[in-house]
């Protein structure tokens, strides 16, 4: 299923920004004001997607506080994941970012922290990752793979590319590369992507594992 951020911020710059940085992981929308916000969050995206993956919004807008909107996007079922932006330390503006369930960051939040919070949020309960959690947990115990191994196959399921999987994870290509390698090693698989599939169509099981070894013989 695509992905659909919504940006809410007044300053283009800032906005053209915040869109091609989230542009390799889905469909962006940006509005510059509060209403256009609101209207954005009522009618929802219009890249074929279901929901709004995510949301950052600046708390200074043109005719009020993104907090508001951080509100509405937070009390929708399921919640939006939402990143409040705002251009200086304010302790109150944090905390109400805080009691609706939203993240907080200064402007401009560095790239490794936006992909961050954007693989956080592809990663929330929704209808097309509700198992991912839980099949994630399996594959760990079931391969034992450590907790870098673990950060890489859980971006391999969102289905984010290497190289923003190494800006979101603080890791160089190469050290991602090794942990891939690691992966297939333990999975006895031939692609990340072979592996994705594998654990998508069947459960992680012992006897799932013996028969798929059983067929390739």
């Amino acid at each position: 299923m695509p992905h659909a951020f919504l940006i809410v911020e007044d300053d283009p710059l800032t906005a053209r920004s915040l869109a091609r940085r989230l542009g390799c992981l889905g469909k962006t929308t940006v509005a510059a004001t509060l209403a256009a916000g609101r209207a954005a969050c009522r009618v929802g995206p219009d890249a074929g997607a279901s929901r709004w993956s995510g949301a950052i919004v600046d708390v200074n807008l043109p005719d009020g506080s993104g907090i508001e909107l951080a509100v509405e996007l937070r009390s929708l079922d399921p919640p939006v994941p939402t990143l409040v932006l705002t251009g200086q330390v304010d302790r109150e503006v944090i905390n109400e970012a805080q009691v609706v369930g939203a993240e907080f960051a200064l402007k401009p939040p560095d790239e490794a922290s936006l992909i961050a919070f954007a693989s956080r949020a592809l990663a929330s309960p929704g209808p097309e990752h509700s198992d991912d959690r839980a099949l994630l947990t399996r594959t760990v115990r079931r391969y034992s793979l450590t907790a870098r191994e673990t950060a890489v196959l859980a971006q391999a399921l969102l289905g984010v590319d290497r190289d923003v999987s190494a800006r979101a994870l603080g890791m160089s290509e190469g050290t991602i590369k090794t942990h891939i390698a690691a992966i297939l090693r333990k999975t006895g698989e031939q692609t990340m992507r072979a592996v994705v599939g594998v654990l998508r169509k069947e459960p992680v099981t012992e006897s799932g594992r013996a028969a798929r070894q059983g067929k390739g013989r």
